[in-house]
């Protein structure tokens, strides 16, 4: 049987070496630890085929690494989320939503940061670093290149070369390229033959060379020179050496001269040995190396096999870096450049070749084996009943945290075995609840919560009170505590958002994370009924549907990342903003999307006194969700909402897709509204809304399909 885990590896980036060791961890050995790995990009990109994407031969997806994807396929937990620091006495990760993710030994392969010491260069200039940042401003120039004709791209380095050529390559003879850089001949420091190899490859693209030019300021209309003399320029690209993040050395560890993590030959930080650091992130200080992706790609074996090290209490090995490798530059179009040492070679072919080793090595990230789950605890021992209970110290601990970094949220005075409200009036409560469909409790927390509370704004009224039953999976108490904190964390967050106070709870632990929570607050203002649809309504939605289907590709790892990143956007907005966008406006009846889908829903209002025309062609649909259902992915709670809705006169003749997109379950689904056009135009204003139909007169419920 395996040993349970007690500790807690967390990954840090999703950089080159970071995904190689993933990777090596999925095909053997792999530290007694939970894992994690924490990135702010769903996608990594591969520096290697950066220039064939900018110079058109690769798409998108050709060149990223898919680390959601990597992460469930690895058995690896899998956070998305921005880091701005860390806290190294209790050893957390401090994120941007305001998290702390605690760690026992941590590992860091963040990358750069662009180069901003150039006066104007974070307003005005375009940096190649980050690389993950490129992509989406790339294709937004492509979108506009008669406003961008002049480019200048600034440094000379292998990285300044291979842009230049492939922006030029790439836009053609519109385009009026030059390369900046401060010396006499680019790629300093290689071989005279690469470099006129690369300099006549230049020529040959019309690109201007201007050599001795230190840039000195970037301004929207160019750059300006050390003498002072400015030179006109639609795009500045940067192609500077990158810089290092600051929050590192912020937190303490400690740095080289640049502020590069410093590390020993084993990549453990020089100044706290549980924190590892490797790629550009780091610097090797006693046996440094240029901040290349190859040198990321050879760290990652020394990496994975010293944090197996680590856990076992094994003794670590240095890692052996040779000094020579094999470079190879793109040149624009299909030819390639290379050497290693004072060979050099050029020409189509070594294209093909430098080709045939990027495909190869990105097919390592696409073709990936059968998921490997982390080892759960044994459960035949633990307790159930109540009995199976969280300890008082796990939840007295955790909510004294959050209550002094949420206060607003906490029931004033405490509670007692119940809560003690004062109602006066009507009082509204609901309840609702689900297993985790993901593995980040907190998110999955604010989701849930969201999703309760929406009960209530769907009412018109705002919710004000919240308790919740939670159970976490078996596991280690250190792990099963720093597992509450973070979904409770998700629940309290959440409840300051939107105002609502947490009154109690009850606390369980399980074969999987659940959550449950009961709503409630009293009746203040008009309430806004489920069934009183006007003839001549609008039918107004304000999220997009296909929330069951992504959830379903998500968990069978087949969810594009673009598609995973939006689903989680959606699913993270309130109908709060729906509630205060209608104050003003007349709302004659309204439920919220959820579990019976969209149609399903809009029967209920109806309920054999409407009928309504359903515009399926103006319904919006979640990214990628019509190419899933036309896969035949679907929830499985679709087929039971299908059956239903085949009673409906003209449903069938609907295409198969459309079907499924009114049948699809909504996890944080957004506000179906009846209410008059006026209206209707007026909240399209304020917030994302569509109309999809409207009510039309005659007795009994029908709905009337149009296209």
């Amino acid at each position: 049987m395996t040993e349970q885990a007690t500790r807690d590896l967390v990954f840090l980036g999703g950089g080159h070496t970071h995904a190689l060791v993933l990777k090596q961890f999925a095909m053997g050995r792999r530290p007694n630890a939970r894992i994690t790995l924490i990135s702010e990009s769903v996608q990594t990109p591969y520096s290697g085929m950066l220039p064939g994407f900018i110079a058109g031969h690769y798409s998108s997806d050709e060149i990223h690494i898919n680390l959601a994807s990597l992460c469930r396929h690895v058995g690896v937990r899998w956070i998305h989320a921005t880091a701005v620091g860390l806290d190294l006495t209790d050893r957390k990760v401090l994120l941007g939503d305001g998290r702390k993710i605690a760690f026992d030994v941590l590992s860091i392969d963040i990358g750069s940061t662009p180069d901003n010491s150039i006066l104007g260069a974070a307003e005005h200039a375009l940096g190649v670093k980050p690389i993950a940042a490129l992509r989406d401003k790339w294709l937004s120039i492509l979108a506009r290149t008669e406003q961008v004709q002049r480019i200048a791209v600034v440094g000379a380095g292998a990285a300044g070369v291979e842009m230049a050529h492939s922006v030029a390559h790439r836009l053609g003879e519109k385009a009026d390229v030059s390369l900046v850089f401060n010396g006499a001949r680019p790629l300093k420091g290689y071989p005279d033959r690469t470099v006129r190899t690369v300099e006549q490859s230049l020529e040959g693209y019309g690109i201007r060379l201007h050599n001795h030019c230190r840039v000195s300021q970037i301004t929207a209309t160019g750059y300006v020179d050390q003498h002072g003399k400015h030179n006109d320029a639609d795009l500045v690209m940067l192609c500077t050496p990158a810089a290092a993040p600051a929050w590192p050395s912020e937190a303490g560890l400690d740095t080289d001269s640049r502020g590069f993590v410093a590390v020993n030959a084993q990549l453990q930080s020089l100044s706290h040995p549980f924190v590892f650091a490797a790629g550009d992130a780091a610097t090797m200080v006693d046996d440094p190396r240029p901040k290349a992706g190859v040198y990321a790609v050879r760290q990652a074996p020394f990496l994975a096999n010293n944090l197996i090290a680590v856990f076992a209490d094994q003794p670590l090995k240095p890692a052996k870096l040779q000094r020579n490798f094999l470079s190879l530059l793109a040149l624009g179009g299909k030819r390639a450049v290379g050497g290693r040492g004072p060979i050099s070679l050029h020409g189509d072919w070594v294209w093909r070749w430098k080709d045939r080793i990027d495909r190869k090595f990105m097919a390592m990230f696409q073709n990936l084996p059968p998921s490997m789950a982390i080892p759960m605890a044994s459960e035949s021992m633990r307790c159930a009943g109540c009995g199976s209970k969280l300890g008082p110290s796990m939840l007295g601990d955790t909510l004294r945290r959050l209550g002094a970094e949420f206060p607003v949220v906490f029931a004033n005075p405490p509670v007692e075995d119940a809560a003690l409200l004062s109602l006066q009036g009507d009082y509204l409560k609901t309840i609702d609840g689900f297993r985790a469909f993901a593995d980040d409790p907190y998110r999955f927390a604010r989701v849930a919560t969201l999703h309760a509370i929406s009960d209530l704004y769907a009412m018109g009224q705002r919710p004000q009170h919240l308790s919740v039953w939670a159970s976490v999976p078996f596991n280690h108490p250190r792990l099963q505590q720093r597992d509450f904190d973070l979904l409770m964390r998700g629940v309290v967050a959440q409840c300051a958002e939107d105002g609502v106070s947490l009154i109690g709870g009850h606390s369980t632990e399980g074969a999987e994370l659940q959550l449950g929570l009961t709503v409630g607050g009293a009746i203040d203002g008009p309430v806004w009924p489920k069934r009183s649809l006007q003839p001549g309504d609008c039918l107004v939605l304000t999220k997009p549907i296909g929330v069951g289907t992504l959830l379903v590709a998500m968990m069978q790892n087949e969810l594009p990342p673009e598609a995973e990143t939006a689903l989680w956007e959606w699913m993270l907005i309130s109908n709060r903003h729906v509630l205060e966008a209608c104050a003003d406006l007349t709302v004659n009846a309204a439920t919220d999307v959820t579990g019976f889908g969209l149609l399903g829903h809009l029967q209920e209002m109806l309920a054999g006194s409407s009928r309504a025309r359903l515009h399926v062609g103006s319904v919006p649909q979640m990214p990628s969700a019509e190419a899933l259902w036309q896969q035949g992915i679907q929830s499985t709670l679709a087929p039971s909402l299908l059956a239903q809705a085949q009673q409906i006169e003209g449903f069938d003749m609907l295409p198969e897709s459309m079907q499924l997109m009114c049948c699809d379950p909504q996890t944080s689904g957004g506000l179906l509204l009846s209410m008059p056009l006026a209206d209707a135009q007026r909240l399209q204003q304020r917030l994302p809304a569509w109309i999809i139909g409207e009510v039309i007169g005659g007795a009994g419920a029908s709905i009337e399909f149009v296209d």
